[in-house]
């Protein structure tokens, strides 16, 4: 039943909201008439083309913007900065569908117009359609009676939850707890006993819905059954939901089954198309000027100290996936043999660290200074994006010997594909000696991902490379 009133309040809400892209068109038509005394030059199927265009691209954005869930957006001011964003990219989309249409005959005075009332009435009719809801729920229209069986922490955020989509009609008459022993962790709802008295508490209340949230869904079967029988809706809150945990659970179909799922990494469908692009995009690029450079750097590898031009290290990647990382070579060719004698000398844990660095490592050539102050031994590392093998941004590839190191809590940073940059390249990898806060970086960005993320992160390390920090 939730997810049938999440429909309909949101189909009002598409209704309403296109009602407005429509009548602030021909409003703003109107103004501009009145300012100059024409419209444009153009047919007037134009007005109704810009008006179609704007109520797509608006309910799109509207949705990306999370205004069309299950919660509300906030403050007004939460409201107002979100109905900002998307009239703005409404308009900035309007612009480059003019420009690639050769429309020049549109006038900017209508457009600002435009603009400016369609901000201005969805705030207003946002706001509006709030109050209106809420009040209409608080007089019991369309109210649902919900019953939660549980009282422990996680009983506590579903009556959270609940509480804020009130205006949704949703109300908690109280809780069960499993024991009389139990504490009530639902605080102001109700305490209308324990587990056992559930037949008699659905048949002496008004309950419209049960919502179980119980430590244990071994003995869930009898109160189904109850429900069944009485003809209530019920929803179960799994044993291993946890509030906390950054990485939520998520009900998933495969092939009509329906299954818990918990995933590692904190990314979509789209928002891992789109992750994909870039890596191609910058892979394409990137690799371009590794061809272009290759003859030079190769020549001055080859000057410099024996041994090949490129560097082949296997790394572990993604869910230990084992593959050949390249770079331009930096050190003298015995580099790894030499590893065991300079531990001592480690800065990243001393000699049982799990990373390796020397404030003056003597095994790098004075060409390989050159190419990781300026991040040019990395090029060579976008074949390895081209071959899916790694990321533009991501987490920091380990080698096989660090993997062999790692605590318990190290792991989860190889759930989520390496990258050539991250987190800690732009936080000044220069200046950590502390592995733990790599590995902290790199769970940051796994539980925090966002797509606008790792565009920053791309942007900022061009920067970083500029500047000669060798941070790529």
């Amino acid at each position: 039943m939730f997810a049938q009133q999440v429909h309909i309040v949101i189909s009002f809400m598409i209704l309403v909201e296109g009602a407005v892209v429509i009548a602030c068109g021909y409003l703003a038509a109107y103004l501009r008439w009145l300012v100059s005394g024409y419209l444009w030059r153009a047919d007037g199927s134009a007005l109704v083309g810009i008006i179609l265009f704007l109520m797509f691209v608006n309910s799109f954005m509207i949705g990306r913007m999370g205004l069309y869930s299950d919660r509300r957006p906030g403050s007004l001011f939460n409201l107002a900065w979100r109905l900002a964003v998307v009239v703005t990219v409404d308009f900035a989309a309007l612009f480059v569908a003019l420009f690639a249409l050769k429309y020049d005959d549109i006038g900017r005075l209508f457009l600002l117009i435009y603009a400016a009332l369609l901000y201005v009435s969805l705030f207003v009719a946002r706001a509006l359609l709030d109050v209106y809801m809420d009040r209409r729920a608080r007089r019991g229209f369309n109210r649902r009676q919900v019953l939660v069986v549980g009282s422990d922490e996680r009983a506590q955020a579903m009556v959270q939850a609940l509480g804020q989509q009130r205006s949704w009609g949703h109300e908690v008459v109280g809780c069960l707890k499993p024991d009389p022993h139990a504490a009530n962790a639902c605080y102001d709802v109700p305490d209308l006993g324990v587990v056992a008295d559930f037949d008699a508490v659905v048949r002496s209340h008004s309950v419209d819905e049960v919502v179980f949230v119980l430590p244990r869904d071994g003995n869930l079967a009898p109160m189904i059954e109850e429900c069944r029988r009485l003809g209530l809706s019920y929803r179960v809150v799994p044993s291993m939901y946890d509030p906390q945990d950054p990485m939520p659970l998520s009900v998933e179909r495969i092939q009509g089954i329906p299954t818990l799922s918990w995933n590692a990494v904190r990314i979509n469908a789209s928002g891992l198309f789109y992750k994909t692009v870039v890596d191609y995009l910058v892979g394409i690029v990137g690799f371009c000027l590794f061809v272009l450079v290759y003859p030079f750097v190769a020549l001055a590898i080859k000057w410099d100290s024996p041994g090949p031009v490129l560097f082949r290290q296997p790394r572990v990647g993604q869910n230990r996936r084992i593959f050949q990382m390249y770079k331009f070579r930096s050190m003298y060719v015995d580099a790894e043999a030499r590893k065991a004698e300079l531990r001592q000398g480690n800065l990243m844990g001393g000699k049982d660290g799990q990373m390796f660095k020397l404030e003056h490592d003597p095994r790098i050539t004075r060409v390989g200074a050159f190419l990781r102050r300026t991040s040019l031994d990395e090029l060579p590392q976008f074949m390895n994006v081209l071959r899916r093998e790694m990321s533009v941004v991501g987490t920091r590839p380990p080698t096989l010997d660090e993997v062999e190191r790692y605590e318990d809590w190290h792991y989860r940073r190889m759930s989520m594909k390496p990258g050539i940059t991250g987190l800690w390249q732009i936080s000044g990898r220069n200046k950590i000696n502390d592995f733990d806060e790599v590995v902290r970086l790199d769970l940051q960005y796994i539980d925090n991902w966002r797509f606008l993320d790792d565009l920053f992160i791309i942007w900022k390390t061009l920067f970083v490379v500029l500047r000669r920090k060798g941070a790529l």
